[in-house]
């Protein structure tokens, strides 16, 4: 009975991990205008020598979805349709209240000092129904959203690119994820490179 049980439980861990370990793409350079980057607490980042985000104003503007609309559809404040406006505004919702004292800003009206421009390269909605599935379920209905962004200063110089990716178990929303993501991550990592 025990060999039966590690069989399946196998098989369906062989399941998941595929579906887990998906090929997402990678960060795009030429975009990002970097020729390389490290991994921090993104995936991948660049930050020009001597930028500081202290004291900056950062205009954010609209990512350009260059994902494919994936099938399905999620449950929350994200959809593929308001991706390219949600990832625009998140930056602005969630960080700006937690790093005020650095005199930073990001804003999606008005102007700044510098331009954020991004674009999404993947989307895939959580598979709300393989949750019950524990963490295997959990792992093999997750959910993407990969996407590339980069700080340029007024002459077009990049000057902080970043790649990443982030997974919403089948439990999770995509909201709920980036909302953490740049509540977070986004936070700590303006707080480390402000001088």
């Amino acid at each position: 009975m025990k060999s039966v049980f590690a069989l399946v439980a196998g098989a369906l861990l062989a399941a998941a991990v595929p579906a887990f370990a998906a090929d997402s793409p990678k960060e795009d350079l030429k975009f990002l205008g970097i020729d390389k980057c490290h991994k921090d607490k993104f995936d991948c980042v660049w930050v020009a020598d001597g930028f500081s985000f202290s004291g900056k104003t950062i205009h954010v503007q609209k990512f350009e979805k260059k994902a494919d609309a994936p099938p399905g559809g999620d449950y929350g404040g994200l959809e593929y349709k308001n991706a390219d406006t949600f990832m625009q505004g998140v930056f602005e919702k969630m960080t700006n209240g937690r790093i005020e004292k650095l005199g930073t800003k990001f804003v999606t009206g008005g102007s700044g000092d510098y331009v954020m421009k991004g674009q999404i390269t993947e989307f895939r909605y959580p598979k709300k129904g393989a949750a019950w599935g524990g963490w295997i379920g959990e792992a093999a209905g997750s959910g993407t959203i990969v996407y590339d962004w980069k700080i340029v200063d007024k002459s077009g110089k990049t000057v902080v690119a970043v790649h990443h990716k982030i997974l919403a178990g089948a439990s999770h929303t995509m909201e709920q994820r980036v909302d953490n993501v740049h509540g977070d991550e986004m936070v700590e990592f303006v707080r480390k490179n402000s001088k």
